[in-house]
């Protein structure tokens, strides 16, 4: 199943409602500006958590490949925003709520 198989699958399961958490925005936005890094402590440390936690629900919706499906869109370490995926982020943007948590906060 391709990527935009699964944003389609999901999207015509409903009446087409899609709702993101303050962590999905979050993680959507990290993976696109930084792709998965992650370190001991710190904002990478966190963003790492973050993505973690929205994994799922990520995969669920179609806007990210993660595991052996990034790894074949070229990403091996670890996901990959779907072209839904970055549209959905650009949307985000257009409202401020990708910007909503910034690195300050989020190493705080």
């Amino acid at each position: 199943m391709t990527d935009s198989e699964q944003f389609r699958r999901y999207v015509t399961s409903t009446a087409f409602s899609l709702s993101l958490s303050g962590n999905m925005v979050a993680a959507l936005d990290h993976i696109d500006r930084w792709g998965y890094v992650y370190g001991s402590r710190g904002r990478f440390h966190e963003f790492g958590r973050l993505i973690w936690s929205a994994k799922g629900g990520l995969i669920r919706r179609g806007l990210i490949l993660w595991g052996d499906q990034a790894a074949a869109a070229g990403s091996p370490a670890g996901p990959v925003l779907t072209e839904a995926g970055q549209l959905v982020l650009q949307l985000c943007r257009l409202a401020g709520l990708a910007d909503a948590r910034t690195e300050e906060e989020m190493t705080a």
